[in-house]
């Protein structure tokens, strides 16, 4: 499962005239709408206007295994459910470096009263996730760890649980997802303030278009098997956690007009798009946009500097996102250090050539962020095409963008 090592050699462009960046489609709503989908009656179309990211085909692989058809077109998906049902897989269910899928796979995979394989790449094996798997046993489940590969195997029971929220919006997420085949009433206490509220948002919005019958009180949400029932065709977003790396882009190259479209799914991130750009040494809380870390940290590092805070669980992302933002910066001579929750970065800084390769373990964020970094002063950057886990044609814009 591990890559083949490719070192991409950048050298330092200066581009002018306008420059479309065309974000991906939304991986959060195409993996959620899919999930919940397969375990309908009707085919559902999506519809997309660019290529899906490897996390997207990763939950594709996953569903097909289970019995599900999936027709990959250039411009629309047709998600048709088995007839009798998803089915137990006869071989593992590779989860490719998506915690989101492994989470939603693994908590379906809980359902049933036969033994399921979970794993994924070598990023994914890294990413604990124990929320998840203590929630599953306390439901009945047997789950033989809280790293992959594991073996799952249920089914689960009713009841009532405590999940943590303080680290992780997707174990919550990955219980509502499995809840179509709950044979009886889950209750979740929601211990602590949640991360990722967009993510979240997102969650809740796929489960009310098909018809989960879930209920809120307090901090409790009781969630009730249920027979998805969606729309015949849904369109997918724009990746909004990408905007801004188009806003790095412009910050590097000032000669050049960065347009790019952007979908107002998730408010508390595109307020913390409006905050960074504006935010002149200040403080930025990151709660509910975590993934936007390193080319928040290269931009500032380019302005005003600033604090980047409350994201701690960004170190349990396909990376630990808080050292390796540390590490990608002072690759490039851009001062910043980490702290407990989050980063504080020096401002009025532009980055230098690297004096050796870029690491980017694995994480396509860190990869985007360190190939815009070269396009302004030159570098090696090691594995850049991992940003095709979101973003299968961030490259390719990079060579339109080194034409201008």
């Amino acid at each position: 499962m591990a890559r083949c090592r490719v070192v991409l050699s950048i050298e330092p462009i200066s581009p002018s005239g306008e420059f479309f960046y065309s974000l991906p489609p939304s991986k959060s709503h195409m993996i959620r709408f899919m999930a919940m989908a397969a375990q309908g009656k009707k085919t559902l179309k999506i519809e997309i206007d660019s290529e899906p990211g490897e996390d997207i085909h990763s939950m594709a692989n996953c569903l097909e295994k289970m019995g599900v058809e999936i027709e990959r077109g250039v411009t629309e998906w047709l998600i048709q459910p088995p007839k009798g049902g998803l089915t137990v897989p006869d071989s593992t269910l590779n989860c490719g470096n998506s915690g989101t899928v492994a989470r939603i796979m693994t908590a379906i995979a809980a359902c049933f009263d036969e033994e399921i394989t979970i794993d994924g790449d070598e990023s994914l094996r890294l990413r604990e996730c124990p929320e998840l798997t203590f929630a599953l046993r306390e439901l009945g489940a047997e789950v033989s760890s809280t790293n992959l590969p594991c073996t799952v195997c249920g089914p689960i029971s009713g009841g009532e649980i405590k999940l943590e929220m303080g680290r992780s919006s997707q174990p919550l997420t990955a219980l509502i997802f499995a809840s179509p085949k709950f044979s009886e009433e889950v209750v979740i206490d929601c211990i602590g303030e949640s991360v990722s509220r967009g993510y979240l948002e997102i969650t809740g919005l796929t489960a009310g278009i098909f018809g989960s019958p879930i209920t809120k009180t307090n901090e409790k949400i009781s969630i009730n098997g249920f027979d998805p029932s969606g729309p015949e065709s849904l369109g997918i977003p724009p990746e909004l956690s990408l905007y801004p790396m188009g806003i790095l882009c412009a910050e590097l190259h000032h000669e050049l007009d960065v347009q790019m479209e952007i979908y107002p799914y998730d408010q508390s991130m595109i307020d913390s798009f409006d905050l960074l750009t504006h935010l002149d040494g200040g403080e930025l809380n990151l709660q509910h946009a975590s993934d936007i870390i390193s080319p928040a940290a290269a931009f500032l590092a380019l302005k005003n500097g600033g604090k980047l805070t409350d994201v701690a669980h960004a170190r349990g992302k396909e990376s630990n996102r808080i050292l390796k933002t540390v590490e990608l910066l002072n690759k490039f001579g851009l001062f910043c250090k980490s702290t407990a929750d989050g980063l504080v970065i020096a401002g009025g800084q532009r980055p230098k050539r690297p004096t050796e390769p870029v690491e980017t373990h694995g994480d396509h964020r860190l990869a985007m962020t360190a190939v815009l970094l070269a396009t302004s002063c030159g570098g090696e950057i090691n594995n850049p095409e991992v940003s095709a886990v979101t973003h299968p044609e961030f490259l390719g814009q990079i060579g339109v963008l080194s034409s201008l």
